[in-house]
Formats: structure tokens, sequence, C-alpha cells
């Protein structure tokens, strides 16, 4: 009776094996390749198994996804903008590219949490963890305390994650967004824009006022609307890591064969006046500018696009896409005029 309670545990955990192990391969075989271009695994993963020489990229956050039309800038342009990065993510990819045989600059974009260290960045695990044979991705995992043994073990390491590959997978089959070469594009829609905006201002509101409460009654800033405070501080103003912004430079010094374009799109007004320390912002993009002769820094940060060039109040839509595309295309072309293949 014994011997057969065992034979049973260890066909159900044979089976249990067997099934874990047919599922990771049907996601890492079928259901992440056949994602559509500008989703975030696959990105990473044509970054890592591509070497075209001649291909630009365009690094950055969803603010890069959303703003630079590849077309519009010219010929070779790759968007791989992937919501929420900021250095701390884009480091690693920025590596592997730069082991690349290429002699194309490399565009990033700029924005002012690009330096950030917060507790509250949070890194999706899903975009990474088919890829943590990479030195790089499992480097950046290991420094965040984010690099568990499971995800060296296939039928474990995808474990917790199909969920986002499977919605990842349906977003192809519902997209109404216009794409271009790794980039997805808003439709202009006046009501959402307002919302977004009156959110913005909200924010500001909101953090003005916990400033206040704590000048004139301290008492009554306990410690819970302390940290809203300090969060809202976060989110609105620029508070970079001197430590990421000395690792960006040092990927700068350490391969000046690479020109490197780092790129502060246009800001829309109600962004700016929650940005209390944009003249910061700005000095230290100079700087960077002023130090290294192989980064050319582009601000756009004031020129002043209109609310029908935004879907919210830090996205441009498809027409601000466009315009501000072809405003760098031109700048491109002035920074490299022997370049014609740019």
């Amino acid at each position: 009776m014994r011997r057969q309670i065992y034979i049973t545990i260890l066909k159900m955990l044979f089976i249990a094996i067997v099934a874990s192990l047919v599922i990771d391969q049907l996601f890492v075989q079928i259901v992440i390749p056949n994602q559509y271009d500008f989703s975030n695994v696959k990105k990473i993963k044509k970054l890592i198994e591509q070497e075209r020489p001649e291909e630009i990229p365009i690094l950055g956050s969803s603010i890069a996804k959303r703003s630079y039309y590849p077309d519009s800038i010219g010929q070779g342009y790759y968007n791989y903008g992937m919501a929420g990065s900021v250095f701390v993510m884009l480091e690693p990819l920025i590596k592997i590219e730069l082991e690349k045989e290429k002699t194309n600059p490399i565009i990033i974009d700029f924005e002012h949490h690009f330096f950030l260290s917060h507790d509250e960045i949070r890194i999706q695990l899903s975009n990474y963890i088919p890829h943590v044979d990479n030195s790089h991705i499992r480097k950046m995992l290991e420094e965040r305390g984010l690099l568990n043994y499971q995800y060296d073990i296939p039928g474990l390491r995808l474990f917790g994650q199909y969920d986002e590959y499977l919605l990842d997978l349906l977003r192809l089959r519902f997209n109404r967004e216009y794409s271009n070469r790794g980039g997805l594009f808003f439709k202009y829609k006046k009501k959402d824009f307002r919302l977004y905006r009156e959110r913005r201002q909200r924010m500001i509101d909101e953090m003005k006022t916990l400033r206040k409460l704590r000048i004139e009654r301290p008492k009554m800033l306990n410690s819970e609307k302390e940290y809203k405070l300090e969060l809202l501080d976060i989110l609105l103003n620029s508070r970079p890591d001197p430590k990421y912004v000395a690792r960006f430079e040092k990927l700068l010094t350490d391969n000046r064969k690479r020109d490197f374009i780092l790129v502060y799109s246009p800001q829309h007004s109600i962004k700016l006046m929650g940005l209390e320390n944009h003249g910061e912002v700005v000095a230290l993009l100079s700087k960077l500018d002023a130090d290294h002769d192989n980064l050319f820094v582009l601000d756009y940060s004031l020129a002043g696009f209109s609310d029908d060039h935004y879907h919210d109040s830090g996205h441009m839509n498809i027409k601000g896409a466009h315009r501000f595309s072809s405003m760098l295309r031109r700048d491109i072309e002035r920074i490299f005029p022997e370049r014609s293949d740019l």
C-alpha cells in the first residue's frame, strides 16, 4: 500500500515536471517570439541577438516609445523605448549595444527622472527574466537584489510571469494605436488630455499644501503625509543620484569611438510647472555636454508645443511625435553633416 502511494506521488511529480517544461518551452519558443515588435521583452531580445550595422537605436522610457517616430527621423532608426525605464534599467541595454562593431550614434531620451534612484522604482521582471544569461542584465538584477535562483531553471524561470506575456500577446490583437519600428503612438483625444492635465495639477497643488502644512502646522504632518510629500517631490522634481551620473559618464569615457545623442524632448507647460528645479536639470545637461566630446545634448524641453500635440502631461501623441521627430532629424543632420546615411 505504501509502495503504491510512493509510486503515485512520483508519477504526479513527473507529470508536473514535464508539464512545467512544456509550458516553459511554449512561452519561450512561441508566445514571446510572437509578441508585437513594440513589446519590451521582444525589444530586449532583438537588441541582444541582432547586430545590424545600419541600425541606430533609440533608448529610453515610455516617453521615448511614444515620442520618437523612426520613419520621421530617417533610415535605420529603431525605437527601443520601454515604459518605466530610467538609467538603472537602460545601462545594461547601452552596454549590450556598445559591444557591437558599429559606428552609428546611440540616441538616448532624457527626462528629469533619468538618474533617479529610489525604492519606488519598479523593474518589470518579465522583461528581463528570459535574458538572465546576458551578463549585463544579470548584473543589473543582482545589484537590485532581484536575481533569484529559479530564473536559471527551465520550468521555474517564468513562473509568476505567464500572465504578463499573455497580456502582451493579446495587446497586439486589440491595439488601436499607431506603430512604427518599435514605437507606439497615441491618437489625439482632447478629453483624455484634459483629465491627465487636471491630475498633474492636483499633484502640484497637493505638494504645495503639504509643504505649507509642514511650515505652519508641523505637528499635523504625520508620517503618512511626510512620505506622500517626499513621493510627490520625487515624482514632480529632478533628484539625480550622483552614482548613476558617474556611471553614465564612465560609459561615455570608456567608449569614445561611439557618439551619444542625449535628447530632452519637448515638455508640456504643466509638467514644467511642477518641475521646480528645471534650471538644475539644464545645468546638468550642459555640464555633461561640455565634459564629453562624444556626447551631443539636444534640449527641446522649452519647445512650447501646444496641447493638441500631447496625449497627457508627459507623453506626446502622433502629431507631436511627427513634429518632434522632424526637428530631431534636422539637428542630427546638422551635427553629422558628413553622414548622409543617418
